[in-house]
């Protein structure tokens, strides 16, 4: 008690010294530092300093008497592991009185960032422990013999075609209400992804005619194949460009890119791991594997799920095979696997064991599985299968926009620069698609956004129609500062505005919190601060999409899904619970009054749940179900995709991540959560090597300030650091925003959009990817705060 005294009343007349100065710097953001500092002989010279220096309105002291600057909680999650600490010293913003928090200094003066020339995470020696250019093959695969192979490609294709064309008209279909149909309706793809996977499977069956004519060996096909050029064929025309479609060059962008240089194909060129070898079921891995424990984080909202979902749909998207038609193919039949007369070979059938133990329950024996879509190879030569990636490999809202000019053209109202909407009483909804689903007797239908996914489930749609408004109000913005632009310009700036801040809350809130602040700072992954321009951009590198990114690491969101979604009022009343599979493609919840809200509310406050091998029932059992009685197991898909990718193994990334190795089960439970998941691994698997790497990746130990393990911090670590330094449009570089725009870009964040964009929405925490606090700094606070910063459009107003 007596140093407390002492320390804010001093020795004698210090007391009203003290008065005097607080009471004349109130609600100049410091003062509470001075209260709380413990001598009066420090409080004085301060106070001068800054009062002379004319920064008092900003300047504040840290805990530990470091000078900082009294900031929205959001622009210092630089420091986010330290809040609790700077806590300690509260203050205020300036001039409104709003709740700041005292965020050091990171260092004084300009700092640039140069290019990211340092070896990038996953560039690192011994990668493969072949030489593509020492795995010789046999001569003569050059000139005729190639021409000779593209027409039996081509031919091969053709039939192949014709097959899918077949088994449809026979009635070899999909039941309209299935699960499997549900979940194509994710995998629709674009015509010019079907024209890259016909001419990709000419190519195929062209490189598996050359290896059985010379016998070749898997490596000479894995490493030997992708010397011999598809550029000097007689008919590389037909197969790089065709007809009224896009042109396509032999660098196509499209393909998946592979960190670690090969694949893993059981004969080297497309049969996936585990087809021809013994590899447990997809299917019976989740079964044994996979628990369903409900264990909520005690860190993170819901809404942390659901951003890396939206932009997961923003830079990939994985098409099936189909026919040339589009029919779609069909591999099972009543839960029986389809007679092989009557099944497609682009199958990929997950095989359900008689003693699983929910499926059994149901007679199911087979889980429908078709095989992604081909790329052609980014060399246009020969080699083991790729796949495509369909959409625009960059952080620029294609998942609003859409990839291609016609999506686009037909998702814009072609008026004052906004995009289409519904009006539905006094809610601005997504345009309507009723081909998708519709449930007719309520007028109530599904929607359409740049990307076909967006029905997918009800949390989905929500961000797609917060963010189409955001576009809108912005587009108004603009409209209204500057009368005289027409359609496109408006357009085009409000579209880069908004991509700018899907990037900016990515890097700054989202990114930190998934791979760790340690991390994100030694690989320059954090935004910049003040007024500052980057110089990452590296025209060498790589930005595409990695295979192993896709297909299995971020996929760990699948982890924190909830199986209940909560919808509520911002008082905690009109409490509703949501069953997650009864959104799949019914959206129809976002029709209901005060339902943004509602779901903003319940979004926000909901604790995801933890990363862990933990998946909820919605998603192992139930995913899609639709009206049957069971639906299916997206653990069991995210393994099956990886094999069929030609992914390699859980063992071999840790290897290419430099990470301890791992080569036997002992090394395993160093590096799992629980050292008792280990004998379930063993039971399922024959070696260490065998194990998926979407499995190992999700039973990996946390790192130390982030959510994911070691090796999946890794391969997202790489990607996202590609995705910035190899984009030369990235919202810090500069030319592309002035500097005082680029300084509003900065005070983007995500508690905002939703504030901006629901219906009348009161309150909001500044961190809304993480848990309210009851009272300290993330705690809700109104709407209209300066605590939640807002970008100032005026700087985009031309004179």
């Amino acid at each position: 008690m007596m140093s407390n005294k002492t320390g804010v009343e001093g020795a004698g007349g210090k007391k009203k010294f003290g008065i005097f100065f607080c009471g004349y710097l109130k609600g100049k953001n410091f003062y509470y530092s001075i209260l709380n500092m413990r001598s009066p002989l420090i409080q004085i010279p301060l106070v001068i300093s800054l009062l002379i220096q004319g920064s008092y309105s900003q300047s504040c002291y840290t805990f530990d008497v470091k000078i900082g600057q009294c900031k929205p909680l959001v622009k210092c999650v630089r420091f986010v592991r330290e809040i609790p600490e700077l806590e300690k010293q509260p203050c205020l913003l300036y001039p409104s009185g709003a709740p700041g928090v005292c965020c050091p200094h990171l260092s004084f003066g300009s700092r640039k960032v140069t290019a990211l020339h340092a070896p990038i995470v996953l560039e690192k020696p011994a990668v493969s422990s072949y030489d593509p250019n020492r795995v010789p093959i046999p001569p003569g695969t050059e000139g005729y013999v190639v021409d000779s192979a593209l027409k039996v490609g081509f031919r091969q294709s053709g039939e192949r075609k014709t097959l899918a064309s077949n088994l449809f008209n026979s009635g070899v279909r999909l039941p309209a209400s299935s699960s499997a149909r549900l979940h194509r309706l994710n995998q629709k793809r674009t015509r010019s992804a079907g024209r890259i996977g016909s001419s990709a499977q000419s190519v195929e069956f062209a490189a598996l005619h050359i290896s059985d004519e010379f016998r070749l060996t898997r490596d000479q096909k894995r490493f030997g194949l992708p010397n011999v050029d598809v550029n000097n064929s007689a008919i590389r025309n037909q197969i790089c460009s065709s007809g009224d479609f896009r042109p396509l060059t032999c660098s196509t962008s499209e393909i998946y890119r592979r960190i670690d240089g090969s694949s893993t194909y059981d004969d080297g060129i497309s049969i996936p791991r585990g087809e021809n070898s013994d590899l447990p079921s997809a299917r019976k891995v989740s079964d044994v594997l996979i628990g369903d424990r409900d264990a909520p984080s005690p860190i993170y909202t819901l809404l942390l799920m659901q951003w890396g979902q939206f932009m997961d749909h923003d830079i990939t998207h994985s098409p099936i095979v189909r026919g040339d038609d589009d029919e779609e193919l069909m591999c099972c039949e009543d839960g029986k696997i389809l007679d092989e007369s009557r099944r497609h070979p682009e199958c990929f059938h997950i095989e359900i064991t008689e003693d699983d133990t929910f499926y059994s329950r149901f007679g199911r024996r087979c889980m429908e599985f078709v095989r992604s879509s081909p790329s052609l190879r980014s060399e246009c030569n020969l080699g083991p299968r790729e796949q495509v990636n369909q959409i625009t490999a960059f952080i620029d809202g294609s998942q609003l926009y859409g990839s291609e000019k016609a999506e686009n053209i037909r998702l814009r109202l072609g008026k004052q620069g906004r995009l289409r909407v519904t009006k539905y009483g006094h809610q601005e909804l997504l345009p309507l698609n009723p081909e998708e689903c519709s449930d007719d007797d309520e007028q109530r239908y599904c929607f359409e956004a740049g990307d076909t996914r967006v029905n997918e489930q009800l949390h989905l749609t929500l961000m797609h129609t917060i963010w189409l408004r955001e576009h809108n109000r912005i587009a108004g913005e603009l409209a209204y500062l500057n009368p005289y632009w027409n359609d496109e310009r408006i357009f085009q700036e409000a579209r880069k505005i908004v991509g700018a801040q899907l990037q900016h809350i990515t890097y700054n809130e989202w990114l930190p919190l998934i791979l760790g602040d340690k991390f994100v700072n030694e690989e320059d992954l954090r935004p910049l601060e003040n007024y500052e321009y980057s110089e990452s951009y590296d025209p060498s590198v790589n930005p595409s999409i990695t295979n192993v990114f896709s297909t299995a690491a971020f996929r760990f969101g699948h982890t924190l899904v909830q199986g209940f979604l909560h919808s509520h009022r911002g008082d905690g009343f009109d409490r509703k619970t949501i069953v997650l599979h009864e959104t799949n493609f019914e959206p129809y919840e976002m029709y209901l009054k005060n339902a943004i809200n509602n779901l903003i509310n319940g979004i926000t406050t909901q604790r995801s749940q933890d990363f862990d091998a933990s998946f909820t029932q919605e998603i192992t059992r139930r995913l899609f179900q639709g009206n049957e009685s069971v639906g299916m197991d997206l653990v069991a898909l995210n393994i099956q995709r990886g094999r069929d990718h030609g992914i390699q193994s859980y063992v071999r990334y840790r290897r290419v991540c430099g990470l301890s190795e791992i080569r036997t089960w002992r090394d395993f439970s160093q590096v799992v959560s629980s050292p008792e998941l280990v004998p379930r691994l063993q039971l399922i698997y024959n070696d260490v090597d065998d194990v998926d790497v979407f499995i190992g990746g999700v039973m990996e130990r946390k790192g130390e300030d982030g959510l994911v393990g070691e090796t999946f911090r890794c391969i997202i670590g790489d990607q996202y650091k590609k995705l910035k330094s190899g984009d030369r449009f990235w919202y810090e570089e500069e030319g592309i925003f002035t500097p005082s725009q680029l300084q509003e870009i900065r005070n983007a964040n995500i508690a905002r959009v939703l504030c901006d964009n629901g219906e009348n929405l009161e309150y909001m925490q500044p961190l809304a990817f993480k848990v309210q606090d009851l009272r300290g700094s993330n705690a809700r606070v109104p709407c209209s705060s300066p605590s939640i910063p807002r970008i100032d459009l005026i700087h985009w107003k031309e004179l």
